[in-house]
């Protein structure tokens, strides 16, 4: 009991002195079974487990597998309550209990096993230790004596024999000698003598011993009717010849426990009658005479038998028995094992590691012989680690890790007894870690959905729920489960049954200790229209940080806003609105941020709906340094200097006192002049916070007593009436519009919001006749005015966005409001479009126009000379819309120019693209020699008239009078391009046949007669193809 309560002392101290009320106490096992039993079929048998553990444990059996032990029907049972122990402590018990069988219902998996027991809680578990369990079939046995044999002066031993099937559980009761009982003893009852190991000795055997009668009497451990047994005789011989002496009664292994008697057989025969000497081998001085050996009287030979009182673990060894006559001598060896019942104790039996340091564990057993030795770890054996490591009966944890929390336990085992020691491994305080993260979902509306967290940590975290930063929703379709797993793990879940779109939006789990906390958030989406969850009062601390998600449902949602008084957020740059919805305000003020918040949740097929939260901000009470300045003269007037306190929230008791310090008051300061006086406004004035005024002698002519005021706008930023959006066309010029007013003067500063919510790019200029500048990420045409508006010059689309316009002094915070800028952009086509395209005729035809500004962009395509544009299509793309005019079938007439024509609310453009229809081109015309020569002539022509595609090459052919058109019949040829004057090439294009080209116009060419030709011949007839 004292071990129980130094225990429990120091688990409470350990901990932390936290009180016992906060203790985690692994289990500790109050009763275990033996290691061994055995029962009779016609009884049965029941073990029994009992311990205690805080939080209450759980008490279950096992088999030598591992495999946990149920209830068998009409065979084994287990049964389960609490009791009240001898320590006033709660323990929790278990039996298994075998019930009586008949022999043909016999089972070797339940009747011949090895069974455990384990305790667990959210500590660890324990095991005890295995208890082999043997059931004893009974049935009918008989014991018997057989006659034995002596001479005369010599001595005689009787064995009672028991069938082999029972000898294990048959033991000896007594020995009969002509109806003389005799029990066992160490000591010799005159000349019989049962000795412990059951036989019986007659010593100094006479003539009239063959007349005796001798039977021996058993009992079976289970049935204590006694056995008797047959009637036997000693056959008595006269005394015969010398004879060298030989030994009847030996033993080769003994295994006494400690503290039993034993006595060591040594019976001799052979005429003369022998002597016998017992010898102790020792590895130093040899063999020892047990008469000289010492030992305190407790080892002594009584007629040649050596008997040993109360033995020792030091009597463990070798004994020689020698028995000598004058015709020789015989003898034996026996080995001696004395065994102790085994004891573990763990040291230390509770430890507490931080992560990453190291552990030892120290295993103390008690008792022999050892034959096994195993470490335990919450009731299984423990695996080979890298960072675990076993040397002379102790354990090592290199870097302790989360996992190795729990229960530890040595197990020391010999063939007939086994014992365990346990300890307790507590891990320091540690952050929570969650294990196990549920993922987002996107569902229908209808199925059932469950979201888990497992965490981990050092004391057991506890897991809480919310949704959108508000606690879970009470209703019948959300249920809420958490249970703590084998390893000590927090398992927690929130199951939904039948989701509904009201049940979509970021669900987070946060586990948290007093060494920290860590939160998982997931989004779950469920189809549906928009919906936001009705949000409850939020308190906000002023001076802090506020962030507030808008519990909106529904999916696909197209947007999120908040709004205040109507006005839609963010106002100031203390506040932003992220993607998802969360409304975050920093440096929290109690007058500008208190009140009502709605968020709106908008889908894409322009649902919405809203919700508002009340924001309460509480103001802690602080004191704000001051000074009284340098001692006035005496005789001044009297003066004040104001402090302003914050109020803690509404209806609260402040309190404020005014101290002197303890060097006195500066010289010509009036103590008593230091009375606090409070301000209370008349009903019609504006509240304000309480004031303390601290009256001081000639205050009202010190230049550092001048009134403050906090800078006050005069009005908000307006342009064209609204502060919300302007609108202006690219390229043009505004001011907008920020003036303050205070003391000292307020000093105007501009900021452009950037890519992320809450960054802002400074605009230089400020507002102090510093002139126009620009900051990283503004117009090069943008800065701010001498009178803090903000000017833009030539308007560009990267201008749009949200400007800041913040005013201080350097007395309280400042103010700012928050604008949007919005840059118009009429249509414009991009430059880089095909201007010309030519197909051949009877292809398809594709002209695009792609057009960008601000929607809606309306596209049209026309043209005068066809009506091909009315198969036009137009469709949005990324930024803009573009517009195809699809011919399928070209024609010759739908060549010419179609106009594409773009227009918005801010403006008109057109865009211009030229269709050109390939064909082979029709027949030059007008052929005729404008100009003759004695040796030259000058041939012109006309282009073909129905040709759109512009004539590549001209070919001129002739022939004299008689002959045939190609150079094979004297004439020739030219090809125009060669010679022509612009000195051009035109690029052919085979495919639309022979001299077709896409920039030449029909030009003149001279052809003069080569040298060597016939200047006679005349030129009849011309030939011109294109």
């Amino acid at each position: 009991m004292k071990l129980d309560v130094l225990r429990t002392f120091a688990l409470c101290w350990i901990i932390g002195q936290q009180g016992c009320c906060g203790l985690r106490e692994g289990p500790r096992l109050l009763e275990e079974p033996p290691p061994s039993i055995s029962f009779p079929n016609t009884r049965g048998v029941s073990l029994t487990c009992s311990a205690a553990a805080t939080p209450p444990p759980t008490v279950s059996w096992v088999t030598a597998d591992g495999m946990r032990a149920d209830d068998v029907a009409s065979l084994r049972t287990i049964t389960n309550s609490p009791t009240h122990a001898h320590t006033h402590a709660l323990a929790y018990n278990s039996t298994l209990t075998l019930l009586p069988f008949q022999p043909d219902q016999y089972r070797h998996d339940l009747h011949a096993a090895t069974y455990r027991c384990l305790v667990t809680n959210s500590v660890g578990t324990v095991t005890s230790r295995p208890v082999s369990v043997n059931a004893v079939v009974m049935q009918r046995f008989e014991v018997g004596v057989s006659d034995a044999t002596g001479v005369v002066g010599g001595a005689a031993v009787f064995s009672c024999d028991v069938p082999p099937t029972v000898a294990r559980h048959v033991s000896l009761t007594s020995w009969s000698v002509d109806g003389r009982s005799l029990s066992v003893s160490t000591r010799p009852d005159g000349r019989y003598w049962v000795l412990p190991s059951g036989e019986l000795l007659i010593l100094s055997l006479t003539a009239t011993d063959a007349y005796s009668r001798v039977s021996c009497r058993a009992s079976h451990a289970f049935d204590n009717s006694p056995r008797a047994s047959n009637t036997a005789r000693v056959i008595v011989t006269g005394e015969p010849l010398v004879s060298r002496p030989q030994l009847i009664l030996r033993r080769d292994l003994v295994r006494p426990w400690v503290r039993d008697d034993l006595l060591l057989p040594c019976v001799a025969r052979g005429h003369p009658s022998p002597s016998v000497t017992w010898y102790k081998e020792d590895e130093t001085r040899g063999r020892v005479d047990v008469k000289a050996g010492g030992g305190g009287g407790r080892l002594r030979v009584v007629e040649g038998q050596l008997v040993i009182t109360g033995a020792r673990m030091d009597d463990s060894g070798f004994y020689l028995c020698f028995a000598n006559n004058s015709a020789g001598t015989d003898s034996y060896r026996v080995n001696v094992q004395v065994r102790e019942r085994l004891g573990v104790v763990v040291e230390p039996g509770l430890q507490r590691v931080d992560l990453g340091r190291p552990a030892s564990l120290n295993c103390r057993v008690s008792g022999s012989p050892v034959t096994s030795l195993t470490w335990y770890k919450d009731g299984r054996p423990l695996p080979p680690l890298p960072r675990l490591s076993t040397f002379d009966r102790s354990l090592q944890i290199g870097q302790v890790s989360r996992e190795d929390g729990g229960m530890y336990q040595c197990l020391a085992k010999n063939d007939e007894d086994a014992a365990q020691g346990a300890s307790q491994v507590d891990l320091g305080d540690s952050a929570p870690i969650l294990e196990y993260r549920f993922i987002s979902q996107t569902l229908q509306p209808g199925p059932s959905v469950s979201l888990k967290c497992i965490a981990s940590g050092a004391p057991t975290p506890q897991v809480t729920w919310t949704l959108d930063g508000f606690p879970l929703p009470q209703n019948d379709r959300l249920v809420v489960g958490q249970y703590v797993g084998m390893g000590g793990s927090v398992v927690s879940h929130v199951n939904l049954t039948g989701v509904r779109a009201v049940d979509g939006g970021a669900y987070t789990c946060t586990a948290a200790n007093r060494a920290g906390s860590t939160a998982h958030t997931a989004r779950l989406n469920v189809y549906g229209p928009a919906y936001v969850r009705p949000m409850s009062v939020v308190t906000a601390v002023a001076g802090e940080q506020l962030i507030m998600s808008c519990p909106a449902a529904g999916y696909p949602l197209a947007k999120i806003t908040w709004k205040r008084d109507g006005r839609i957020l963010p106002m100031t740059a203390r506040q932003s609105v992220h993607e998802n919805g969360t409304l975050t305000i920093r440096d929290v003020q109690k007058a500008a941020d208190g009140g009502s918040y709605t968020c709106t949740a908008s889908d894409k097929q322009g649902r919405s709906h809203s919700s508002t939260a009340t924001v309460q901000v509480l103001v802690p009470p602080t004191v704000i340094p001051f000074s009284f300045g340098e001692a006035s003269e005496g005789g001044e007037s009297s003066g004040y200097l104001r402090r302003q306190e914050r109020r803690p929230a509404p209806h609260s008791h402040l309190v404020q006192r005014w101290h002197a310090p303890r060097s006195g008051p500066s010289p010509g300061t009036h103590l008593a002049s230091l009375r606090p006086v409070l301000q209370r406004p008349s009903p019609s004035a504006r509240p304000r916070p309480p004031q303390r005024k601290l009256h001081l002698p000639g205050c009202q002519r010190r230049p550092h007593c001048r009134p403050l005021r906090y800078p006050r706008h005069q009005s908000s930023p307006v342009v064209g009436g609204s502060s919300e959006g302007l609108l202006r066309h690219p390229g043009g010029s505004l001011a907008i519009p920020c003036h303050a007013q205070g003391f000292p003067t307020p000093r105007i500063t501009w900021r452009k919001t950037r890519d992320q919510p809450g960054q802002y790019s400074p605009i230089l200029g400020g507002g102090m006749g510093l002139g126009l500048g620009v900051g990283a990420g503004v117009g090069v045409g943008m800065g701010v005015a001498e009178n803090g508006s903000l000017v833009v010059v030539g308007a560009r689309a990267e201008d749009e966005g949200k400007y800041l316009c913040e005013a201080a002094n350097g007395v309280g915070g400042g103010l700012s409001a928050l604008i949007d800028l919005s840059v118009n952009a009429p249509p414009r086509f991009d430059p880089g479009l095909q201007r010309t395209v030519s197909v051949r005729r009877g292809s398809q035809a594709t002209l695009t126009c792609h057009a960008h500004g601000d929607p809606p962009i309306t596209l049209l395509w026309q043209a005068t000379h066809t009506n091909a544009h009315d198969r036009s299509v137009v469709r949005e793309v990324a930024g803009g819309v573009r517009g195809e005019l699809v011919i399928p079938s070209v024609k010759m007439e739908d060549a010419g120019q179609f106009t594409c024509t773009a227009s918005n609310t801010y403006g008109t453009d057109a865009f211009v693209v030229t269709l050109v229809v390939q064909d082979v081109p029709g027949s030059p015309h007008g052929l005729r020699v404008s100009e003759r020569g004695s040796r030259y002539l000058t041939v012109s022509w006309l282009p073909p008239v129905t040709s759109h595609t512009p004539v590549q090459t001209y070919t001129v052919q002739y022939r004299p009078v008689r002959g045939s058109w190609g150079e094979g019949g004297g004439g020739g040829s030219w090809r125009g391009g060669d010679n022509s004057p612009t000195g051009t090439s035109c690029p052919r294009y085979p495919i639309l046949g022979q001299g077709s080209c896409l920039e030449l116009p029909g030009f003149v060419s001279a052809l003069r007669a080569p040298p060597g030709s016939n200047r006679g011949g005349r030129l009849r007839q011309q030939l011109l193809r294109a």
